[in-house]
């Protein structure tokens, strides 16, 4: 039995639906979340547990004990670094219209800095 409040995440869905068609966890996904959150036993049958995108929350989406796994955290130096890291400098042509599109459209920002070579 999971704790109040614990977070887990659904492998599959028993109860009322399938998985991809819950809203909790559609929800939860949304927001980025990777997890539910175990709030508790169902009012109305005994053998299934509520679960939802939020903590301490009375309204969620119904699952078997079985439909859900423990989550685990990842490790705090795999959440710091998710930059992509290349090991040589690599080059990509722009003209300078392109780059001030890409200012225009958000993509860059007027403060990154290039270094520029004459083609």
């Amino acid at each position: 039995m999971f704790k109040y409040n614990q977070k887990v995440v659904p492998i599959k869905k028993s109860v009322y639906n399938k998985l991809e068609n819950s809203t909790i966890w559609r929800r939860a996904k949304n927001e980025k979340q990777d997890f539910l959150y175990f709030v508790g036993r169902s009012k109305h049958d005994k053998n299934t547990f509520m679960c939802s995108y939020l903590p301490d929350c009375e309204s969620g989406d119904l699952f078997l004990l079985s439909d859900l796994v423990p989550y685990t955290e990842e490790p705090e130096e795999q959440k710091k670094d998710t930059n992509l890291k290349v090991d040589e400098p690599f080059v990509l042509t722009f003209s300078i219209k392109e780059l001030n599109d890409m200012v225009k459209n958000g993509i860059l920002k007027e403060t990154d800095q290039f270094i520029i070579q004459r083609a």
